[in-house]
């Protein structure tokens, strides 16, 4: 069975969101801010877990 890498990708972005959510939250800093910068880490400028970002755009529209 082959696999989808956007399921596994799109779950990355839903634990890294929810995780900085709840850090920036305790913090009382703006949680758009945390999104933004759990964007740049995951994405594939960063850390590269998000390797094909052409799905995950197309998704967002």
């Amino acid at each position: 069975m082959p696999q989808n890498p956007f399921f596994s990708e799109f779950l990355i972005i839903l634990i890294a969101a929810t995780v900085v959510a709840l850090v920036f939250e305790r913090i009382r800093l703006s949680v758009i801010l945390g999104f933004l910068l759990a964007g740049v880490v995951i994405g594939p400028h960063g850390l590269k877990l998000i390797t094909i970002p052409l799905p995950i755009s197309a998704s967002s529209c």
